[in-house]
């Protein structure tokens, strides 16, 4: 009778597992791109038709290289010495003078005339002419052709930060529905992007101010220090991050651009449209018509990165021309490099493994060696789109279920971006410290925050983090470096930018194997899953119910 009961039981239990895998199974779909209102279609590999081969990349390449040819050609050129001679006359004025027969007053101008004690005192003026010689450095770079240089570049940092506001409002309107909409394992592996995501920008903040490569080189010399806002407490800064959380008009929030209280405002829209209250065709057309802006706004950004080569060409030579020292800059940049290395180096080959032992019991350096063929390439290209096809194909190869490749790297590749989480923070960190620009901690953790929001909004095309760049530096209060801080970062940005491709695919081959895991062992009943995808110990019920059996066994075998 007892094994009749068991048996009962073990066939209930494989009933309901089996509802659950359909259940799962029907709640996983690929991902669709071209639902998407974040995503793109952008030939990196073409930049204008006249010029075929010419990739956006080498051509924003080949501008720089020719505005930072021409900056240090007028850095280095000598200034031209003027020497002005200019002829003056100074008067001299004589005060109860005696009168001395002897002299010549015919060119003195005699002003008063006094008797003291028999004694004749006068008071004269008399002009004494003289030479002098001025010998002046005149600039390489006079004003007006500074202004013609920097031209281009400034419209174009001014198109950055126009599309940065719309682009925030709409993302955060939308996202609530986009993560609705993806289904079961969305739900479990958008929890673990934004785990390692801010995990990435907390180790990029640390080492940005631990190391500090901006103080390395020499800052400009006509500034002092400077504060990013008022002198204020610790206790201040802390507070500040929920008074800018909860603005008193949403209006002047976005005027300033308090991003912290413009996203979570329009969070907080985007999430109560999915309340039951709201109608459907209500929340219907708020969300479509969301989407379509944003889809514009996307496309705007395509226009505003095509004009990338000849922005960064004027912002590159007009920042080297102005640059006293040039050997401290380069040195600060050789730091900055060290810095993202070392940073990136610790989340691929120390973070990752340590989540993946906790998440899956595997080896993580284990997995990474059979799948490092895809972050290689994302090395080479830059773009975590481009690099797609060869991620599902490694993924394949490496054994990871088609139902969950097929949806995790896609989505992945669209909001998971670790690599630029950890590199706002250092970047930001950098022209902080070139500057003396004193960031206090509320500020520091404002741009770590941002750093992992945005990151979700950035497309994975080449250099689309600029656009969101220039709103962090309105966030640190340094807006007015966004241009000469990009200009600053784009010398060594085709590197880094290589390197936080290269980690954002990492990611996603990370989490991809982790969800493939984690959804098996949500079907096994000896596991108990804690946090959505982390292994624990047994659950108790089925600890209790094998401590039954085994008792039960021993009973009959007495």
């Amino acid at each position: 009778m007892a094994d009749d009961g068991n048996n009962s039981k073990d066939i209930e239990m494989e009933e309901k597992d089996k509802e659950l895998e359909k259940e799962q199974a029907s709640l996983i779909e690929e991902y669709d791109a071209t639902d998407d209102p974040m995503h793109v279609d952008f030939n990196e590999g073409q930049w204008l038709p006249c010029i075929p081969g010419l990739s956006l990349t080498s051509a924003t390449v080949i501008f720089a290289i020719i505005g930072a040819t021409i900056g240090i050609i007028i850095a280095v050129v000598n200034p031209v010495s003027q020497t002005s001679i200019d002829h003056r006359v100074m008067t001299v004025n004589v005060t109860d003078a005696l009168y001395d027969d002897s002299l010549n007053y015919s060119n003195v101008d005699i002003k008063d005339v006094s008797l003291e004690n028999g004694t004749y005192l006068f008071d004269f003026v008399y002009d004494v002419p003289y030479t002098t010689m001025e010998t002046v450095e005149l600039p390489t770079l006079s004003e007006e052709w500074a202004k013609i240089i920097e031209f281009p570049g400034k419209v174009w940092v001014n198109a950055l930060k126009l599309l940065v506001l719309p682009l925030l409002i709409l993302m955060m309107v939308v996202l609530p529905s986009r993560v609705d909409e993806i289904g079961f394992i969305a739900k479990r592996s958008i929890p673990l992007y934004l785990f390692t995501s801010s995990c990435a920008a907390i180790q990029g903040t640390i080492w940005a101010w631990v190391i500090q490569p901006g103080n390395i080189g020499s800052p400009p010399e006509d500034v002092g220090t400077r504060e990013a806002g008022d002198d204020i407490s610790e206790l201040d800064a802390l507070l500040n991050i929920f008074y800018n959380a909860v603005p008193s008009n949403i209006v002047s929030a976005m005027a300033n651009l308090t991003i912290l209280g413009v996203i979570l405002f329009f969070l907080a829209i985007g999430m109560l449209l999915r309340r039951p209250e709201v109608k459907e065709e209500e929340r219907t057309v708020v969300l479509r018509f969301s989407r379509a802006i944003l889809r514009c706004c996307m496309l705007a950004v395509i226009w505003v990165i095509w004009f990338t080569p000849i922005g960064m060409g004027s912002l590159v030579c007009i920042k080297i021309a102005s640059t006293d020292d040039l050997g401290g800059l380069l040195a600060a940049l050789g730091f900055y490099v060290m810095t993202v290395l070392i940073g990136h180096s610790v989340h691929v080959f120390g973070f990752y493994p340590l989540t993946f032992f906790a998440t899956t019991r595997g080896n993580g350096w284990a997995w990474f060696r059979r799948i490092y063929e895809a972050p290689l390439l994302a090395f080479a290209t830059s773009s975590s789109a481009a690099t797609l096809p060869r991620s599902l194909l490694v993924a394949r190869k490496a054994g990871v279920r088609p139902e969950v490749y097929k949806f995790i790297l896609p989505l992945g590749s669209a909001i998971n971006m670790d690599g630029t989480a950890l590199g706002f923070p250092i970047m930001i960190g950098l022209i902080a410290q070139l500057n003396n620009v004193q960031l206090d901690f509320g500020t520091i953790l404002v741009v770590m925050l941002l750093s992992v929001v945005i990151s979700v909004g950035t497309a994975p095309i080449p250099n689309a983090g600029m656009v969101y760049l220039t709103m962090l530096f309105s966030a640190a209060g340094m807006a007015e470096y966004a241009g000469e801080g990009l200009a600053t970062l784009f010398v060594l940005d085709w590197f880094v930018d290589r390197i936080e491709t290269a980690v954002n695919v990492t990611s996603d081959l990370f989490v991809a194997k982790i969800m493939d895991e984690v959804s098996q062992n949500a079907q096994n009943k000896e596991l108990n899953v804690v946090c959505g995808c982390c292994l624990g110990p047994k659950r108790p019920e089925i600890a209790y119910e094998q401590t039954a059996n085994n008792e039960a066994g021993q009973t009959e075998l007495v």
